[in-house]
């Protein structure tokens, strides 16, 4: 059934302020561009309409109310019986805002009492086909219809409770279990190596019962500001987690208590890109528990400021026995970009470490983790290799890149004449496990195949790095 709803253009704004801590300012999206975050959810509230009261009955015993609210089908809950705190606004009565994305497809509104101070329902909105319906101009279900930039305030009629039984307004019972929430401040701010400063910026969140296993409580998004989040009370432990695209996961496991403590300061996430000594700075995505750079490695100095040897020659490389890195063709302007710098695996072993702080190589273990949650080597290329056939030669064979680890054939560099080989045709990675006094263990994957293979390779050659966080 739908109904009138009404927007609120100043007057929802101004609630908004009231309610909501933080700061509109323009974010960063973490490369030096700034731009405005465009919200994904609007804010809707609740205020209901008198029938058949007594004037002045509904503003002084009126506290809360309780609303259910779910998708067209009736097949997902987006909150259940959840409770709202009614705010007098000049003698106006309406809800604190609850959050829901904007949507082509209305919602419906299932539930809708209204509880005194005591949390007894005084008023409630009756159901479609129940004895009450006729009395109200629209029983539940009611359509929500949110739509962008425009806050929704919906308004149900109620009829009084005390005089009528609950079966007489379609609902099975009165007695409504209903938790307060945890309400709790929490944003998140990204690291802009250009600028050098830490800036609010727009995440996915997600909140769950930290136990194995445990409930999904909470998933959305934050804007770049400080937020507000409400979930169920009662659990021992919540896991908050917080995720955006080039940053990787990140999450904290808080104590019923410790969440409780972030209503007066935020929760606050910080979120960074490794940089390398060079100043190259690397997106990242986290896969299963591990969170990798979503790139090859380019450094031109391993992390103490120590040179890393640029050599060109293909006898002088053949013959290293010591740290040392190039491009494919010696050639960075074509290849630096895209594919990174080719390293032998004593730069990979050295002391001085190639990787960033908080960063190291990989593995052989640690390669075979990421194998392994993505099915094992016979499919996990498949899920690691970037679509397409702009870097892969064709057919580039059954790539999803479904892991967001976009895998390229940088190729690599001989260990025997010191030439290059394979641009396009194979990506190889070191691991940091050492397989014998002259080799070492690798990855590598093919553009006419979907596995990710495992080898041995002579330490000389040169091949791809991709660094693993701490």
């Amino acid at each position: 059934m739908v109904m009138k709803v009404k927007i609120y253009g100043f007057f929802a704004a101004l609630v908004v302020a009231a309610l909501c801590t933080g700061s509109c300012k323009k974010n960063d999206n973490g490369d030096g561009a700034t731009v405005v975050p465009v919200p994904v959810k609007q804010d809707v509230t609740f205020s209901f309409a008198q029938k058949g009261l007594k004037a002045g009955s509904l503003v002084t015993d009126a506290r809360y109310v309780v609303v259910t609210i779910e998708n067209a089908n009736g097949d997902t809950v987006f909150y259940n019986l959840k409770k709202l705190d009614l705010y007098n606004f000049g003698g106006s009565l309406i809800s604190q805002p609850l959050a829901l994305a904007v949507s082509s497809k209305a919602y419906k509104l299932t539930q809708f009492v209204v509880l005194d101070g005591s949390d007894k329902v005084i008023f409630a909105t009756p159901l479609d086909s129940s004895p009450l319906a006729s009395l109200v101009a629209d029983a539940l279900p009611i359509d929500i219809v949110v739509t962008k930039d425009l806050s929704t305030n919906v308004v149900p009629e109620v009829l009084a409770t005390e005089t009528s039984p609950v079966a007489d307004f379609g609902y099975a019972t009165f007695v409504f279990s209903v938790v307060d929430p945890i309400r709790f401040l929490m944003g998140v701010q990204v690291y802009n190596a250009t600028t050098h400063n830490w800036e609010m910026a727009t995440a996915n969140i997600s909140v769950k019962d930290a136990a194995i296993g445990g409930l999904s409580l909470y998933t959305g998004n934050i804007g770049a500001i400080t937020d507000t989040v409400n979930v169920k009370d009662g659990y021992a432990k919540y896991l908050v987690s917080v995720s955006k695209a080039g940053y990787g996961t990140k999450d904290v496991t808080l104590t019923n208590a410790q969440l409780k403590t972030y209503l007066g300061a935020p929760l606050l996430f910080l979120l960074q890109q490794p940089t390398d000594y060079d100043g190259n700075v690397y997106p990242v995505v986290t896969i299963g528990t591990q969170t990798w750079m979503a790139e090859n490695l380019k450094a031109t100095h391993y992390r103490n400021g120590a040179a890393i040897p640029n050599v060109t020659d293909n006898t002088v490389w053949a013959a290293l026995a010591s740290g040392a890195r190039c491009y494919y063709d010696n050639d960075s302007a074509m290849y630096k970009a895209a594919y990174g710098a080719l390293y032998n695996w004593y730069a990979v072993a050295d002391a001085r470490n190639i990787a960033p702080a908080g960063w190291h190589v990989p593995t052989d273990a640690e390669w075979t983790t990421l194998t392994t949650y993505l099915g094992g080597g016979s499919v996990a290329g498949v899920k690691l290799k970037e679509t397409g056939t702009t870097h892969w030669k064709s057919p580039n064979q059954w790539a999803t890149n479904s892991s967001g680890f976009t895998a390229l054939p940088g190729g690599g560099r001989e260990f025997g004449g010191g030439g290059f080989t394979n641009i396009g045709i194979f990506g190889y990675w070191w691991s940091s496990t050492e397989y014998s006094s002259s080799s070492a263990w690798t990855r590598y994957m093919g553009f006419y195949e979907g596995n990710m293979n495992w080898d041995d390779y002579d330490e000389v050659t040169g091949f791809s790095v991709r660094c693993l966080r701490d």
